[in-house]
């Protein structure tokens, strides 16, 4: 990836940050720049902050990392 690049993600998460969101993310991480280096890191941010969103959305206060893993095959299925 070129030292050049910089991205903005507009994308919107939801409004409550839970344990292992950060384990979440590199793991995504790993898996989107696998698929591709330029833009991985901008994707994977994306697809966190979506399933992260609609966790929310279904869990609200309670939203635990589990909901958020089991929202990103859904979310990439959209994407």
């Amino acid at each position: 990836m070129s030292k050049n690049k910089s991205f903005i993600v507009r994308t919107a998460g939801g409004n409550k940050r839970c344990g292992g969101i950060g384990d979440i993310l590199a793991g995504v991480i790993a898996v989107c720049r696998f698929w591709n280096e330029d833009y991985g890191l901008a994707l994977a941010s994306r697809i966190v902050r979506l399933a992260t969103g609609v966790g929310y959305k279904l869990e609200g206060r309670g939203l635990t990392a589990p909901s958020i893993i089991k929202e990103l095959p859904k979310v990439v299925m959209h994407l």
